[in-house]
């Protein structure tokens, strides 16, 4: 008679695929900008110009890498359809509306940044390390989100399949 219940949250997967989605998708988001941050005043601190000020292009490069995050994570909203029983139903589209528009676009993004930055001098410059400190965490924030939303998916058939077996 010692049956361990899970809790009745782990059971609703709408619920724990949202708290993934901000696991996965808004925590790194918040982690990019933070590191954003940090690396421009770092490499502009000293920034010298005719026309722009160190400040303006701290907060520029702050701002862009907002909107670009903020782009990243509304094309992250495709996670969702995994609720869509046809998605659901196979492997192959729960894993495309995972990772198909946010890492399309983290991969685009990535590949002009090679193309514009190899024939220069400094291949791996200042820009390019933006990139990386842009994309880097959505791709491990993304990558953790799906495996946690499998184990999750695979304890509730578990249980569901334990509890049938019970029952009958």
């Amino acid at each position: 008679m010692g049956i361990n219940y899970m809790p009745l949250q782990k059971l609703n997967p709408l619920m724990e695929l949202s708290t993934i989605f901000k696991k996965a998708v808004l925590v790194p988001a918040v982690i990019a900008v933070a590191a954003t941050i940090i690396y421009s005043v770092v490499d502009n601190y000293n920034y010298k110009s005719e026309w722009l000020t160190a400040d303006f292009v701290i907060f520029y490069s702050i701002l862009i890498s907002v909107a670009y995050l903020s782009i990243i994570c509304l094309l992250s909203l495709s996670i969702f359809f995994i609720k869509l029983p046809v998605v659901k139903a196979s492997k192959i589209l729960t894993v495309l509306s995972w990772f198909l528009l946010p890492l399309t676009t983290v991969f685009i993004v990535i590949s002009y940044a090679l193309k514009t930055q190899i024939g220069q001098e400094n291949a791996f410059g200042d820009g390019f390390w933006y990139v990386v400190i842009l994309n880097l965490p959505n791709i491990i924030g993304l990558g953790w989100g799906y495996y946690k939303y499998v184990r999750v998916e695979d304890v509730i058939e578990t249980v569901a399949a334990s509890f049938i077996t019970k029952k009958s």
